[in-house]
C-alpha cells in the first residue's frame, strides 16, 4: 500500500464517519479527530489555498478533545449549558468545514 493509497483510505475514512447519519455529530467529530489529523499531518496533501484552513481546523480539533480519553464528557462539545445545543452547533460546523476540506483533496 502507498501512502497515496493511505492518504485516500483516512479520507474515506473520516468521510464516512461525519456523514454516519446514526451517530450524534459530536460523538462522530471525536471519532473522526486522529484520523483528521493523520490526514492533515502531511501538509502537501492539500491544496496551499486550503493551508491555513487546515491549520485552524486542527487548532480547534485539539480544543475540543475530552481532558480524560476515556471520559467523553470531560469535552467541551458536552456541555450542559442549552442542554447541550451550542456545543452541537459547534460540532456541526467543525464536522462540515472537515467535509470542505476533505472535498478539495478528491
Amino acid at each position: 500500500m502507498t501512502a497515496a493509497d493511505d492518504q485516500q483510505a483516512l479520507l474515506r475514512r473520516v468521510v464516512w464517519k461525519l456523514t454516519d447519519d446514526g451517530n450524534d455529530v459530536r460523538h462522530a467529530l471525536l471519532d473522526a479527530t486522529d484520523d483528521f489529523m493523520a490526514l492533515t499531518a502531511i501538509p502537501s496533501a492539500f491544496p496551499m489555498s486550503a493551508q491555513t484552513e487546515m491549520i485552524e481546523l486542527r487548532r480547534e480539533l485539539k480544543s475540543v478533545q475530552p481532558l480524560y480519553t476515556s471520559h467523553r464528557s470531560t469535552s467541551p462539545l458536552f456541555d450542559r449549558e442549552g442542554l447541550g445545543q451550542p456545543a452541537r452547533l459547534r460540532a456541526r460546523e467543525l464536522a462540515q468545514r472537515i467535509l470542505a476540506l476533505c472535498k478539495l483533496v478528491k
